[in-house]
């Protein structure tokens, strides 16, 4: 009899063993699963903040050149402005400019 009890003993400690041997084996796949898709979701975020990266210095740059074209006209415009009013182009403006002289005083 002690050897029935002895072999029930054994089987049960290895069904434990078993038990435990795979629990610990389905955790360590969980972990390696959840890990794999943690680096996933990281490089997809990488990718995503580098786009996002590379399309606002597109678009500074365009607001730059846009802002450079803008500059550009409004200096043509004030120096144009500023040769008008020093240098008349013909008598008409003159004639405006030209003090009203009072008669027959």
């Amino acid at each position: 009899m002690t050897d029935t009890r002895e072999m029930r003993g054994m089987s049960s400690g290895l069904l434990i063993v078993m038990f435990l041997f795979g629990g610990a084996l389905g955790y360590i796949v969980r972990d390696l699963r959840a890990d794999a898709e943690v680096k996933q979701l990281a490089a997809s975020a990488r990718r995503d903040v580098e786009q996002a990266a590379v399309t606002a210095v597109e678009r500074a740059q365009q607001v730059g050149s846009a802002l450079g074209h803008g500059v550009t006209a409004t200096a043509e415009s004030t120096k144009a402005a500023l040769t008008e009013s020093t240098h008349p182009r013909d008598s008409a403006t003159q004639a405006k400019k030209a003090p009203a002289v009072a008669k027959g005083r």
